[in-house]
């Protein structure tokens, strides 16, 4: 049996301390929070700015081109991207974000402090038509494992096919945000409130102008055992080989993104139809390449294509 890092034995009171964990981040953010600088007065939404959404407003879009993600997972196939649709909406409180739905606890000038709801993303690999796949985040990732021929022909058969009925699992915790001029940073602790393998999720993200239509962004995902076990270990619900048994420690996954946005110009419609270019490059952890069902260390996103907002 294969297996990946120290999982332990998983005590009765495990989600009892997951939501103990995002309590205390919540009382201590919200303390922190208090001590910001109060809310400045609504100003007027700024149409040059990227960022600038009208509070009350619901924002829909669509972007058509051509590209798509790598599935790393044993016969899994690519993703394509070519018709994918965006949709938001941010009233005082309660925001909508294409899957992530929020709720602002608290705002400073520059931070902000949410509750937030949102999918799990690696059930992507193993369903072309999960919504992560149809609906992809612009904004806001193998060594080989000796086997004998019987195992080969078993990891044949352990395949995104396979482990397709693995369950979309979501997630919910509070989420710190930072903004200055020319950057910006999210860090999120979020925690399985679907009932699907009951694991935690820490995420992180650094963006950063680099000029105006060019930006980068520098981040990672950490996901605990529970998490990464479910969707890349295997057991005997997946293959009646004691053999490749393979249980999946914690994962640490970095990536980097840069996006190409056509910068606004007087033109109203071109405004709401402009030219956007994608690439981000995650490197998956160890415990996720090291599953037998996993056969690339990297996932590779890309998109070229125009968006249209209406």
């Amino acid at each position: 049996m294969y297996k990946a890092g120290h999982c332990g034995t998983i005590k009765l009171s495990r989600i009892t301390n997951h939501t103990l964990a995002i309590f205390i981040l919540f009382f201590f953010g919200l303390q922190s929070c208090n001590a910001m600088q109060a809310n400045n007065p609504e100003d007027v939404c700024d149409s040059t700015d990227d960022n600038c959404t009208e509070v009350g407003e619901w924002n829909f879009g669509i972007a058509l081109g051509l590209g798509g993600r790598s599935n790393p997972v044993v016969d899994g196939s690519n993703i394509p991207f070519v018709l994918l649709p965006s949709f938001s909406y941010y009233g005082k409180r309660f925001f909508i974000n294409n899957l992530d739905i929020g709720y602002t606890l608290n705002e400073g000038k520059n931070s902000t402090i949410n509750l937030i709801s949102t999918p799990s993303y690696d059930r992507v690999f193993f369903e072309r038509w999960a919504l992560n796949n149809v609906i992809y985040e612009f904004t806001s990732i193998s060594d080989g494992i000796p086997v004998d021929s019987t195992v080969n022909t078993d990891l044949v058969r352990v395949s995104a096919a396979t482990l397709k009925d693995k369950k979309i699992s979501w997630l919910a915790g509070i989420e710190y945000s930072h903004q200055s001029q020319n950057s910006q940073f999210q860090f999120s602790v979020l925690t399985d409130v679907s009932d699907v393998h009951n694991g935690m999720e820490a995420r992180f993200a650094w963006a950063n102008r680099l000029a105006d239509e060019w930006s980068a962004t520098l981040g990672f995902t950490w996901k605990d055992s529970d998490l990464t076990d479910y969707y890349y270990g295997i057991n005997q619900e997946n293959t009646t080989e004691a053999e490749i048994f393979y249980q999946a420690g914690s994962s640490f996954n970095p990536f980097i993104r840069i996006t190409w946005l056509q910068a606004l110009t007087g033109d109203s419609n071109d405004k709401n139809n402009r030219w956007r270019f994608s690439f981000e490059l995650q490197k998956l952890g160890n415990s996720i390449i090291d599953s037998p069902v996993v056969d690339d260390d990297i996932v590779i996103s890309l998109f070229f294509g125009k968006q249209f907002n209406f």
